[in-house]
């Protein structure tokens, strides 16, 4: 007989032991929370970073045909063009779209943004010359720049990246506040015991001396970098002031009500 539903027992939560992790960009874990939308989750609460995977150089691009070629002649288009610059946005409330915010407010110009569910739409439209510009990251857009059917202006990267050695830093073009790292990381429910913490982070560190390993993920745009649980907490705190910091100074919370 079941028990009345007032009084049925519902099975509890596994306690966790490190087999269960989450992978994960930035965004849900540094960027959700300064947005008014209910989440039901804490990310700062609720888990525990494990280890950074891998780097994802993002880079300003735009369509050959727009006729810029430099950050700078970019922004001097957009400025001579205001709110005419198609720019693409993959999701609003997105480290990319915190990007643009932050490159409009520094550069003193405007565009007109133009929302994607996913980064393979906006780059037909870019092939297509019906969107100008966009932040992305280089995996999917790498053959294209290779083939100069997309113009990489410049990456967010602290350095030139492996994958683009001619394309400059926003850094080195006198913009060091444009710099960012898209990072993919690993992180446990927040209760995980701290040997399996560091039993995972001892093996995710193994992975660096994969020469493989590293060579094909640099041949795909990205970099196999592994960031321990004690780095990797301090760089999801950066990020999160960080992207706080753009989110209040642009009053981007009360536009996404």
């Amino acid at each position: 007989m079941r028990a009345p539903a007032s009084v049925r027992r519902w099975p509890q939560t596994p306690r966790p032991t490190g087999y269960t992790l989450l992978f994960s960009p930035p965004a849900p874990i540094v960027v959700t929370e300064h947005f008014p939308q209910k989440m039901d989750y804490v990310p700062a609460r609720d888990f525990r970073p494990v280890a950074v995977g891998v780097l994802q150089p993002a880079v300003l691009v735009v369509r050959p045909t727009l006729g810029v070629k430099s950050v700078d002649e970019f922004i001097a288009y957009a400025k001579n063009n205001p709110g005419k610059v198609q720019f693409g946005v993959q999701g609003l409330g997105g480290e990319m779209h915190l990007s643009l915010e932050l490159f409009k407010k520094t550069a003193g110009f405007s565009v007109n943004p133009v929302t994607y569910n996913a980064a393979a739409h906006a780059i037909v439209d870019l092939l297509g010359d019906r969107l100008d510009a966009m932040f992305l990251v280089v995996p999917p857009i790498k053959g294209h720049l290779d083939t100069g059917k997309l113009l990489a202006l410049a990456t967010l990267n602290p350095t030139r990246t492996r994958a683009l050695p001619r394309v400059p830093t926003m850094a080195e073009l006198g913009r060091p506040e444009m710099t960012g790292t898209i990072w993919f990381g690993y992180l446990a429910p927040a209760k995980t015991p701290q040997m399996a913490i560091d039993r995972l982070a001892w093996a995710f560190q193994r992975l660096q001396d994969d020469s493989d390993l590293r060579n094909r993920v640099a041949d795909l745009g990205a970099e196999l970098n592994i960031i321990g649980p004690e780095e990797f907490a301090k760089l999801i705190e950066r990020d999160r002031a960080r992207y706080g910091k753009i989110v209040t100074e642009g009053n981007l919370a009360a536009t996404q009500n």
